[in-house]
């Protein structure tokens, strides 16, 4: 597994069985308010952005996650946070050379 040095920022590169693929996360940010088209269009862009490096989309997965505060933040009252992350894996055949 590697970590991104690119434009590509915060995606782990990996191969299995004559794909390698690429997982990295979506997350949709509006300005006022969000749209179902709005998720849409940027989700689309978005994949076209991997599509351009010869990846195609292979699907997506809700992660839940937790955060736990520091020693600091605890003693003053912080509790244990939860969401979701959405992510989003693409994938082409491996190359091999012969």
């Amino acid at each position: 597994m590697t970590k991104a040095k690119s434009k590509f920022e915060g995606y782990r590169k990996y191969s299995v069985e004559g794909y390698d693929y690429l997982v990295t996360y979506f997350h949709a940010k509006f300005m006022g308010t969000a749209t179902p088209n709005g998720v849409a269009d940027q989700f689309t862009n978005f994949v076209t952005k991997y599509a351009a490096r010869d990846y195609e989309f292979y699907r997506t997965d809700s992660v839940p996650y937790e955060v736990k505060p520091g020693c600091l933040s605890a003693l003053f009252g912080a509790k244990t946070t939860y969401g979701y992350a959405t992510i989003v894996t693409f994938r082409k055949k491996t190359v091999e050379i012969e």
